[in-house]
Parts: structure tokens; sequence; C-alpha cells
């Protein structure tokens, strides 16, 4: 029979093997972090609704008290129930943290996929899958020769080299009768595989058949392949399930920025306004690197020119955002106790942070106190200096921040008592 005291030992030292109770902060940050990855922006910890307390050290001492009741005899550090005690706390904490975050997916600011996309479906709203790249190619076919075929088949489908990654195929069939000279036929194709991948070959890639059709065809580009996509992420998604609401609002401001978001997964946001009092509405699009492409342009042109989707006497203007360059440079006082290339790297990384997420939309302010607090609580940092921006920049709802670099220099070493 199994000594229930040795058992109970067994576990507590295979417990303590892992790590013991040091073992929890790691780990809890480590679940939390995978839980806020696709969180709205801004968004911290702190904000993250609970439906039941899940920290740790709460659950343990709830359960140590219980057990006291029960045994009627008081715990101390070290003891082999302390120890299962903390195990089965910790194990418990992370089952309260898996319904905590199955609670948050029922709501959209902290959804991810694939409930985000069932919560979308409750607006009318649905992930916009992957485009393949398209381009156009000429096909030069032979003249006819005697005893050859009269009339060549190239089927939609028909395999044209790209490269090392992708390969394009004809979007339609094509039957050609073969004349007494060579005939050029233009022919519009697409990537086999859907994605940005698809808009890397240049035109001049697009340079062979690689199926037989019975004769010699000649493949030449004619432009360069566009239009690839990714399937829309989390947070584009998230934008328009937010802005459904607004698509019963007709000529509304949010109506137009929801009918470009869906027109174009690519553009990572868009903002709505009226430059002149004569109906002209300007719709400004931001595309993931800042301007977009002449593609994203032409798919929301072309989704906003619907009747469906315009005010009858409004004049649609597609624009792309203004870039606004800037730079960060700050010069930072360390404590003689830290490590002055740690601090200021800590420092970079910080800043760099800041533009990211102030290049997330357009209109972002770039405020130099607003880069001081995003550097507060670095350790072993003692004051700052904002060298550059000297002062704030105020940016209109067109106009897109883009940090173009980041410096941190060293200023003093300061001994702090």
């Amino acid at each position: 029979m199994v000594d229930p005291a040795a058992a109970a030992s067994a576990m507590a030292d295979a417990y303590l093997k892992l790590g013991g109770r040091q073992q929890y902060p790691k780990q809890m940050e480590q679940l939390l972090t995978e839980m806020l990855a696709n969180r709205q922006p801004g968004l911290a910890a702190a904000d993250l609704p609970k439906f039941i307390d899940d920290d740790p050290k709460t659950v343990a001492a709830q359960m140590a008290a219980t057990y006291q009741d029960m045994a009627g005899k008081r715990l101390y550090p070290g003891q082999v129930e302390q120890l299962l005690i903390d195990l089965f706390a910790y194990r418990e904490s992370l089952a309260r943290a898996a319904f905590n975050d199955a609670g948050r997916q029922n709501l959209v600011a902290f959804a991810r996929a694939p409930m985000l996309d069932y919560l979308g479906e409750l607006v009318g709203v649905a992930r916009q899958p992957a485009q393949a790249a398209t381009a156009r190619v000429t096909l030069t076919f032979p003249a006819y020769v005697d005893g050859g075929p009269k009339q060549v088949i190239l089927p939609a489908g028909a395999r044209i080299s790209g490269n090392a990654a992708t390969q394009f195929q004809t979007t339609a069939p094509l039957a050609v009768n073969l004349a007494d000279k060579p005939q050029d036929l233009a022919c519009e194709v697409a990537a086999t595989v859907p994605g940005e991948a698809g808009n890397l070959p240049q035109a001049g890639d697009l340079n062979q058949l690689l199926d037989d059709p019975g004769v010699k065809v000649e493949v030449a580009g004619a432009e360069k392949p566009w239009g690839g996509a990714e399937a829309e992420d989390d947070e584009h998604l998230r934008q328009r399930i937010r802005l459904a609401p607004e698509a019963y609002s007709w000529g509304s401001a949010n109506r137009y920025r929801l009918a470009a978001m869906t027109a174009a997964a690519d553009a990572a946001d868009v903002r709505v306004i009226s430059p002149r009092p004569d109906g002209t509405v300007q719709v400004v699009v931001q595309g993931k690197d800042g301007a977009p492409s002449t593609e994203t342009l032409r798919r929301v042109r072309t989704a906003l020119a619907d009747d469906k989707a315009r005010m009858i006497n409004d004049r649609i203007e597609v624009v792309p955002a203004e870039v606004v360059d800037y730079a960060i440079r700050l010069e930072v006082d360390v404590l003689t106790t830290r490590i002055p290339d740690l601090v200021c790297r800590m420092a970079k990384e910080r800043c760099q942070g800041y533009a990211a997420n102030l290049a997330r939309r357009l209109g972002g302010d770039i405020v130099p106190s607003q880069i001081k607090t995003a550097l507060h609580d670095i350790d072993g940092l003692y004051d700052v200096r904002v060298l550059e921006p000297a002062d704030k920049r105020v940016l209109s709802s067109s106009q897109w921040p883009r940090c173009a670099a980041v410096e941190v220099t060293l200023g003093r070493m300061v001994s702090d008592g």
C-alpha cells in the first residue's frame, strides 16, 4: 500500500524541482502576455476585465485558510501540506485565468480569432480573405507551320513562371487560330498562392510558360504584379466590427470609413474629412507602411464610387495620407549603480514602441511629455531630456507620423544618495 505521506512528499519534491512558488509570477506573466497579444492597442493589463479572481496568492491564501480551519492546525512555510496547497493553488489560478480569458472572448475589445470572427457575424462583418496578386503578360503565338496545329487552346490555369516562391496562372481560357504571322495577345494572370508574396516578382520574371500547349509560346511580362494582400488581421477586423452600426447612417463619416476599410484590408487607417463646403468628401487612406499602394487607392475609389455607398451630392476624393517625418533624440542621466548601456538600450526600445504605437493611426500628435512618460519606470534612469522633438507637433487627420530615427545618448552618471 502506498504511504500517503510519502506520496505527498514525493509530489512536493517534484514541485520544488520545477521551481516551487517562485515559478508563479513568471508563468502567470507569460500566460497574461499571451492573452494580451491581440488586445486593443493602448489597453494595459490592468484594463483586463476579470469575471473571477485569478491571483495565485489570493487563491493560495484562501486554500490555506480553509485547510487550517478543517485540520485545526496552523501551516508553516516548507511543510508538505503548504507546498501541496501552493501547487494546487497554482493549477487553479491557471484554470481561473483561462476562464477569464474565455469570458473576454465575448468582448470585441479583447477577442481574437476565431472568436472575433463569430462576433463579427452578429453584425454582418466577415474577415476579408487573402488576395492573389495579378499582372498582365503578353503571349506571342507562332505563325502557322504546315503539318502543325491550326488552333492552340490555352486553358485557364496555365502556369506562368514568377520566382522561386510564387508562380502565376492564366485566369481565363484562350483559343487562338494560328495565322501566317506571329500574334501577340494580352492576358491577365494571377498568383497561384494569395498573399503579399505575389507582389515581389518583377515584370521580367514572368517570362516562361510552364505548361506545354503543343507549340512554343513566348511570354513577356507587361507590368509588375500588384494587389496581393494577406488575410485581414484581428485589429483591422475589430475596427470594422465597431463601425458596423454606421452602415445604417447614410452619408456619415464613419459609413465612408467602413466602406473604405472593407474595400482594402491593407488600409491601416482611414479618416474622412470635408475640406470645402461644396460637397467634397475627402477620404484619407493610410497604408501599413504609411503611404498606401496605388492598388489600395483604386479599390477604395471603386467602392466609394458605387451609388449604394455615397450620397448623391457628395464628391468623393480618395487621397493618400501625408507622411510627416520626425526624429526622437534623448539625453539620459543614469544612476551610478546601473549599467548605462543597458539603460540607454531600454530607453531606445521604449521610444521605438512609442513611435510604433503612434504610427498605428492618422493624426497622432507628437508630444515630448508623452515620450518622457513612456520612460518613467525604467530602472536606473535618473533624468531624461528630450532634445528632439523640441516642441509639441499637432497633426491633422490627413497626416501620418513616421519616426525616421531614434537616438539616445548618455548624459551624466548620477549618485542618488
